[in-house]
């Protein structure tokens, strides 16, 4: 999920359960709800320990817990201030920041150490514009709420009904893929979401020991793109590119994504594999560069 989202997610639950938008409540709540994607700060280690990566030990119920349990204790011995009530509410908002992006295309390993691998519900795009935007004017709504222009409505109120929105969305989405993956033509298939609800992608992943086989279903048929798991150490042909799928900056990139394809280019002037994501659209590119026998590795965003 967006920022915005995240924000006024922790907003609502502070408030339900505070009654208030400004209070102490509200601003470790949304502190602890916003902190996961802190592990931006961590970029320059991301090719060396794929655990700080995006949605890596930040986005953990083990981070949460043991974050907030530190604020609390901190908050406690120092400034004598221990409401339980306030360590439930940055729990439950950093397991909300969680959750949400666990409903997203990214995925996350909420569990780990128990496990390590990426896990999501696909339900939603990571950044859906239209999303972020609905959000935004949410925020706006409670804190116009909070001043007392729209005096119908209590505080309490205003976030019941934002809440309410945000669960019809969701499950509304997650019926609709479940509709769209019964489908007799995508049986097999994995519909992912697009900005628009009612317009799904259709992949298909199979593990064998030699590869990782993506399947793409688009308008002209079933795209199949095969990434060989031989990791190669040395890469000096433009057909070798395809072998750059596990170097650590690519994979920093994109390696949680679990549909890849990509479109390599030869020709005399440039070697180059553009790696995608079908779970990402074109929102995100790779662009590995073999110049000398050298790797250079861009990411680009796309409209």
């Amino acid at each position: 999920m967006d920022f915005f989202t995240h924000l006024t997610i922790s907003l609502l639950i502070s408030i339900l359960l505070s009654g208030s938008l400004a209070n102490v409540y509200a601003l470790f709540g949304v502190l602890i709800g916003l902190l996961p994607d802190f592990d931006f700060a961590f970029f320059p280690l991301w090719k060396r320990m794929p655990l700080a990566g995006h949605h890596g030990i930040t986005h953990t119920l083990v981070f949460i817990l043991l974050t907030s349990g530190i604020i609390y204790a901190v908050l406690a011995f120092f400034f004598g201030y221990s409401d339980l009530k306030l360590l439930y509410i940055m729990v439950l908002t950093g397991s909300l920041h969680i959750l949400g992006d666990f409903m997203g295309t990214g995925g996350v390993a909420p569990l780990y150490p128990l496990e390590k691998g990426y896990s999501s519900l696909n339900i939603d795009l990571g950044n859906n514009p239209f999303l972020m935007t609905f959000s935004f004017m949410g925020m706006i709504f409670l804190v116009i709420v909070s001043i007392g222009y729209l005096g119908i409505l209590s505080m309490t109120e205003a976030a019941v009904l934002l809440g309410l929105i945000y669960i019809v969305y969701l499950v509304s989405r997650f019926l609709l893929k479940t509709y769209n993956e019964r489908k007799q033509e995508n049986i097999g298939f994995v519909a992912l979401p697009t900005v628009l609800p009612w317009k799904w992608k259709f992949a298909k992943r199979i593990d064998t020991f030699e590869e990782i086989e993506i399947y793409f279903k688009t308008r002209d048929g079933i795209e199949r793109y095969s990434i060989p798991k031989e990791r190669k150490n040395k890469i000096s042909t433009c057909q070798d590119l395809v072998y750059s799928y596990w170097h650590p900056m690519v994979q920093a990139q994109m390696g949680f994504f679990r549909y890849p394809y990509y479109r390599i280019i030869c020709d005399k002037e440039k070697k180059e594999i553009i790696w995608n994501s079908v779970d990402m659209g074109k929102l995100t590119e790779v662009h590995v560069i073999l110049t000398e026998n050298k790797l250079k590795v861009v990411t680009s965003l796309r409209d």
